[in-house]
């Protein structure tokens, strides 16, 4: 903070006193602010959805109909529209600190804001040391600290922030045939198949025990919606249309605070008409490594660039395939029942109402999960790991989704017919499947007890 209000002139006593008064003031936001934790049960934080009219009587410090209006200008925003609100204590609590703060040093704290957002936009002294902030906030060593990144790092990555799709599009179209052979492949092969092996198991889940949970867990597989490898609009060459209020100039600056902008509108048009552009609402571009699943509106997204070596191949034996792919595909699919999917109901909306559960079923489950909870505390105290519980609904899903996985190999297996065995290795493919995750029992990684998550 002080040595960024030093670059803009600041003298050195008036630089420390800002450094000190916005430090005071970020203590007093991160007091209220929710822990981590209290993220895990989405119900207990998105209880009700208010009108801004209650939101601006909530929190009368925010101006939230000229802010929201502003963000999203072709929405017909009014004082009636309902928007739901996460924890509300805490916008009570921010909008009294504003209330309890003279005028001149929120205006201090906006600048601060200001100037550390489009820091890493600036010149090479301004990245420097926004990026030496960061780490040093993060808990990194001074003695490790890392230098700011390469310039073709920084082009590629800001290019691809406010120019992804045509990065994508070109990503795409190198080689077309062949990435929808590779997406047609993965669908086929692998994906169809990790859907089924869900359907056939359903008694794997130790909660659905029910008619009603058998029939979510129909609905959410049937019903799942699986975009893969690319929107289509990059391929027809709408590429120009898409970008067309993006407007390029000399200024570096200004082309940031335009691409900005343009980013923001396109998320003002999905929200004014999300059923009609939803070819634009993927959350992954085209060459991201990386595939993931939406609990609202129960949707898969796997981008072009996972399907590609090592991760994916479809000349890879079938072993393989789904060891990688497979165990991906089957882990982002099981989210729609880990802990925060699980409120999310048929129709793909937040509720309160599991009627899927009883009451038994449930006290079932949280056993399991603490015995997990308490797995992972041990491994946290071997590895030094800060908030082992965080990840405890994913390393719930993590052993499901290899189990899921190798019943469809096994499944494909008995349809298709078994391959034969790579020449030169002492594997069959069974083994050639488990090598993605090998861990000797002696690794710190292994915890003392075992826990039956699954049925």
């Amino acid at each position: 903070m002080r040595e960024l209000a030093k670059l803009f002139n600041a003298q050195s006593i008036q630089a420390n006193q800002f450094a000190e008064n916005m430090f005071n003031y970020e203590k007093r936001i991160a007091e209220i602010t929710p822990d981590l934790e209290e993220y895990e049960e989405p119900n207990d934080y998105l209880k009700k959805r208010y009108s801004i009219r209650e939101l601006m009587s909530i929190a009368p410090s925010i101006k939230w109909l000229n802010l929201l209006q502003n963000y999203f200008p072709n929405s017909q925003l009014n004082e009636g529209t309902r928007v739901l609100v996460a924890f509300e204590p805490y916008l009570r609590n921010i909008s009294n600190i504003i209330s309890t703060t003279d005028n001149g040093a929120v205006n201090d704290y906006l600048m601060w804001r200001f100037t550390s957002t489009y820091a890493p936009y600036l010149s090479k002294a301004f990245r420097l040391i926004h990026n030496e902030f960061h780490q040093s906030m993060n808990g990194l060593e001074s003695n490790k600290l890392r230098m700011a990144e390469e310039r073709w790092e920084f082009c590629l990555r800001i290019t691809s922030k406010f120019l992804g799709q045509a990065l994508g599009s070109m990503f795409v179209k190198n080689k077309l045939s062949a990435r929808l052979d590779q997406s047609n492949a993965a669908k086929s092969h692998v994906i169809n198949y990790i859907k089924s092996s869900v359907l056939e198991k359903m008694n794997s889940f130790v909660w659905a025990r029910s008619d009603e949970a058998r029939e979510l867990i129909k609905m959410k597989v049937r019903q799942l919606e699986i975009l893969i490898s690319q929107p289509n609009f990059i391929l027809k060459n709408d590429i120009e249309k898409y970008y067309n209020e993006f407007i390029v100039q000399n200024s570096f600056y200004q082309n940031i605070l335009n691409g900005i902008h343009f980013n923001n509108r396109k998320n003002d048009i999905l929200l004014k008409s999300r059923n009609s552009v939803s070819d634009y609402s993927w959350k992954l571009l085209p060459q991201d490594v990386d595939i993931t699943y939406e609990y609202a509106g129960n949707k898969l997204t796997l981008a072009a660039g996972f399907l590609q070596f090592p991760l994916y191949d479809k000349n890879l034996p079938i072993a393989m395939q789904f060891g990688s792919l497979g165990f991906h595909v089957s882990a982002q699919l099981l989210r729609a029942f880990d802990l925060t999917g699980l409120q999310y109901g048929s129709d793909f909306r937040l509720t309160s109402d599991r009627k899927w559960i009883t009451e038994e079923r449930q006290l079932d489950f949280d056993t399991r999960l603490e015995c997990l909870s308490k797995d992972l505390q041990f491994i946290s105290e071997k590895t030094q790991w800060m908030y082992p519980n965080l990840t405890l609904s994913q390393t719930y899903i993590d052993v499901g989704a290899l189990d899921f996985a190798f019943d469809a190999y096994k499944n494909f297996v008995s349809e298709k017919g078994e391959e034969a065995q790579l020449s030169g290795l002492n594997l069959n493919n069974e083994q050639l499947f488990a090598q993605v995750f090998g861990c000797k029992e002696s690794a710190p990684m292994i915890a003392e007890q075992t826990c039956h998550l699954w049925a």
